[in-house]
């Protein structure tokens, strides 16, 4: 083969390896895709990107980062205005990932009076184990107690919430203080006097088993727990 011909093959080949370059990302970005998919997530606009150095490492399966980011996104019977979640290290063949990170903007969920609006939610962890935050802002949170005292038919309180797990409820003449926490599972105030109130249950998130609660400095609740991986697509 003359120079004229080797110089072409080399061409061809550089050609091919540009070509694979572009064409993989896409090609994993699609497998991403349709796991999500299969999990329950989509949106209206949900980007996949994958980002793997070099690009042909993604034949093995294997990426080096996986970020997923979307608005108006609909997940297993709740919505959100806005995800981002990032994966490092990721086997995409095995859905798995050494690390994830991710975050959701106005999450809702069903409630036990209605739509409950979680303003912020934080995901860390791994394909192995996921914490989830949950952050209820002050004024969502006193709406909820509201409705939930109100359907006693003790009237409408006023509430206070003070941290770490403090509620005060002030309704006509009578003072209650009662304490926010986790009991089987389920997020409940109770204290002497008053019914127990459900605020927030485990099959209210697919895969989410809250563990603790706490009152904030300005009166918003959060709510940590563990996080199900395969709720996500991940193998767990």
């Amino acid at each position: 083969m003359g120079r004229s011909g080797c110089g072409g093959v080399v061409v061809i080949l550089v050609l091919a390896g540009a070509l694979l370059s572009l064409l993989l990302p896409v090609a994993a970005g699609g497998i991403v895709g349709l796991g999500l998919e299969a999990a329950g997530v989509r949106g209206e606009r949900l980007e996949v990107r994958v980002e793997a150095s070099p690009s042909l490492r993604l034949l093995t399966g294997r990426a080096d980062r996986v970020v997923v980011e979307g608005r108006g996104v609909r997940w297993a019977g709740t919505t959100a205005a806005s995800l981002s979640i990032t994966l490092a290290e990721v086997d995409l063949f095995g859905r798995r990932a050494e690390a994830v990170e991710g975050r959701l903007v106005d999450l809702v969920i069903d409630g036990p009076q209605g739509p409950l609006v979680v303003g912020s939610v934080a995901l860390e962890g791994s394909s192995e184990a996921l914490n989830l935050e949950l952050g209820l802002g002050a004024g969502e949170a006193a709406r909820t107690l509201v409705a939930l005292v109100a359907e006693l038919g003790l009237g409408q309180p006023r509430v206070g919430l003070e941290p770490p797990d403090r509620v005060v409820l002030e309704v006509a003449d009578r003072r209650l203080v009662a304490r926010i926490a986790v009991v089987d599972g389920a997020v409940v105030v109770e204290g002497e006097g008053l019914a127990q109130l459900v605020v927030l249950t485990a099959g209210s998130v697919r895969g989410f088993e809250p563990r603790s609660v706490a009152v904030g400095p300005d009166g918003g609740v959060v709510v940590e727990g563990r996080l199900d991986p395969q709720s996500l697509g991940l193998a767990g």
